[in-house]
């Protein structure tokens, strides 16, 4: 009895071993194969997975793994910053953006990221004008040990212009403006939005919206760029806001076309009408 205990024993967690890899799927747009996604069900780790789970709630507390939705990767790949570069993160909390940012501008390679701060500084400016989900992005920062990290809590369409040593303006390279907004578009996973969502919600946040693109304009080098998005699917939200904050800037701005390392990502062109 013991002997086939053991047999069956195996054989459930060959049987497990195989449902994870089979669940296990690369993100073929995502740079460098650095994203995987894994279907399934939080019930069901609990269940039948636990070693998986206790492995994944390790790591990410250790900052090896960082868990957050496919969709909320895109809008840093799109900004794409590079090593040394000055990032302003507008709206950050609760700071998985933020993480991925650091990665971009500490490329640490071999010689590690103090190494790598230390040759080409650097650094990423995560703001959000919640003090509370502030200090919440800063205890989710910890694990991430990064030299090159600051943390503001300040209105973003009123971010303060900021000053160097020899006392000259000091802009950024690239800045990520990922706005409130009436989260509409993620209905899918939360239902209760969609009981509460009313037409006027992306009215009521529409003039916000501009204010955080237009400050960041403001604050951003020429020949930067800026990379605006939301969880939204309301074009008042989204393509409105672009079109306005590009023709107020007479030429200053330009809309550029998806970059060619997302290229596999499944996308469309952004509506010029609606109704």
């Amino acid at each position: 009895m013991i002997s086939k205990c053991d047999e069956d024993g195996e054989e459930a967690k060959g049987s497990r071993s195989a449902e994870v890899v089979a669940a296990l799927k690369r993100l073929e747009w995502y740079p460098n194969t650095a994203a995987w996604q894994l279907n399934i069900e939080k019930k069901d780790m609990r269940k039948n997975i636990k070693n998986l789970q206790d492995f994944l709630l390790r790591e990410v507390s250790v900052g090896n793994i960082v868990r957050m939705e496919a969709v909320s990767m895109i809008p840093a790949i799109v900004l794409g910053p590079r090593p040394g570069e000055l990032v302003l993160d507008m709206c950050a909390a609760p700071g998985s953006k933020t993480g991925q940012l650091l990665e971009m501008v500490v490329a640490s390679g071999e010689k590690g990221a103090l190494n790598s701060v230390l040759q080409h500084g650097g650094a990423v400016l995560a703001n959000d004008p919640d003090i509370k989900r502030a200090r919440m992005m800063i205890h989710r920062a910890k694990s991430l040990s990064s030299p090159c990290l600051v943390v503001t809590a300040l209105p973003g369409q009123s971010f303060p212009k900021l000053v160097s040593d020899d006392n000259t303006e000091l802009l950024f390279d690239r800045v990520l403006c990922d706005v409130p907004c009436s989260g509409d578009g993620t209905i899918r996973k939360s239902p209760y939005t969609l009981k509460r969502w009313h037409p006027t919600h992306g009215i009521q946040i529409h003039l916000l919206q501009l204010q955080l693109l237009r400050r960041s304009a403001e604050i951003t080098k020429v020949g930067g760029r800026i990379v605006y998005s939301t969880c939204s699917l309301n074009p008042l939200e989204n393509e409105a806001v672009v079109a306005q904050v590009v023709a107020d800037s007479k030429g200053a701005l330009k809309i550029l076309e998806c970059p060619p390392r997302l290229a596999a990502l499944k996308r469309r062109k952004g509506l010029t009408a609606w109704s």
